[in-house]
């Protein structure tokens, strides 16, 4: 993390959640992994985020989680079926 913020001193960075345990999500067919993209090249989030900080993306946020929740969110996103974001809050 110290060398990421050497290198992009203007973006703000956190860890992620940790990731679930093999099992805990309970589906052989899902693999979580968490992808850190500081310049928003993948799947258009540079454009998703503009949207939002203008105020033009709505979004309905379903359930809030702590840093600590991080794995149970994982396991809810794949388990249940969302209305709107769960959000993981630091």
């Amino acid at each position: 993390m110290v060398e990421l913020s050497r290198t992009a001193p203007h973006r703000r960075s956190s860890p992620p959640p940790p990731t679930p345990q093999p099992g805990q999500v309970g589906r052989e067919d899902v693999d979580v992994r968490f992808v850190l993209d500081l310049e928003g090249r993948f799947g258009g989030m540079q454009e998703v985020g503009e949207l939002a900080l203008s105020g033009r993306l709505p979004a309905t946020i379903s359930r809030r989680y702590t840093l600590d929740q991080g794995p149970q969110a994982c396991v809810d996103l794949v388990r249940t079926h969302t209305v709107g974001k769960l959000v993981v809050t630091m």
